[in-house]
């Protein structure tokens, strides 16, 4: 039988403090008007989850959303800031990056199932 993923925590460490991670029913919509299977607030500080998502999905929309906060919390927007749409597809291909690699090694490293269901 194969392992079950790890629930979703409540909250994560971030650089400037904790984030929470809220599980919405749903489809999220980002601030360009698309629908997204996350988001991060960082006014609330605060990473949004569509529900419904299998679990190596959904821990990578956490890992990706996650990223994003790393990036804010480090300054690093100070540098990387701007209207630029080339700039903004680098940022979500880093992210995305960064949480395939993170899912991947979770699932080797724990013995889980990437294509598990729920």
């Amino acid at each position: 039988m194969a392992r079950r993923w790890p629930a979703i925590p409540k909250a994560v460490a971030g650089m400037a403090g904790p984030i929470k991670i809220s599980q919405r029913r749903g489809a999220l919509t980002a601030p360009d008007g698309e629908d997204c299977w996350g988001l991060y607030l960082p006014p609330k500080r605060t990473i949004a989850l569509a529900a419904g998502m299998p679990p190596a999905l959904r821990w990578h929309t956490l890992i990706h959303e996650w990223a994003h906060a790393w990036i804010i919390d480090a300054g690093l927007t100070n540098l990387i800031h701007g209207e630029d749409a080339e700039l903004e597809r680098n940022i979500e291909v880093f992210c995305d990056t960064l949480a395939t690699a993170m899912v991947r090694a979770m699932a080797t490293h724990l013995g889980l199932d990437p294509l598990q269901k729920k």
